[in-house]
């Protein structure tokens, strides 16, 4: 839905309308992953992640 409404208020150029939402996408997507890796290399080991998913965005402030 975002990307629709880059694509209809660019204009003539839909494709550089859309782009700042794919690029945020694949931000989030790195960062994720980073985060995702820290876990793992912490003394939980596999069983990091699962906190972290779990831990409340709210207490990151």
């Amino acid at each position: 839905m975002l990307i629709s409404l880059g694509v209809r208020f660019a204009g003539r150029a839909p494709t550089l309308g859309s782009e700042p939402t794919v690029s945020a996408l694949s931000l989030g997507t790195a960062v994720g992953s980073w985060i995702a890796g820290l876990a793992l290399d912490s003394p939980l080991g596999a069983t990091g992640p699962a906190p972290v998913r779990t831990f409340p965005p709210e207490l990151i402030d």
